[in-house]
């Protein structure tokens, strides 16, 4: 039989009275996941917009690739 902590870990983890720097990190204490807050970085943006680049292109350029003989025919 388990009990159940008197807070929740989000709760306890984080304190928004004491003003935070840059390089501040979080520790959520009862699963050790810590949070930092720094920025995205670049390799993965540019990942992410080289993505969605291929898929816009790849999207227009198989639009109008269908066959004429499997589209519907009018007769």
């Amino acid at each position: 039989m388990s009990t159940a902590p008197a807070t929740t870990p989000a709760a306890s983890a984080h304190d928004d009275e004491a003003p935070h720097g840059e390089d501040h990190v979080h520790t959520y204490e009862t699963s050790g996941i810590m949070e930092g807050n720094r920025r995205v970085p670049r390799w993965l943006l540019a990942a992410i917009i080289t993505l969605f680049a291929f898929f816009a292109w790849y999207v227009a350029s198989q639009w109008g690739a269908q066959p004429t003989s499997a589209r519907l025919k009018a007769n």
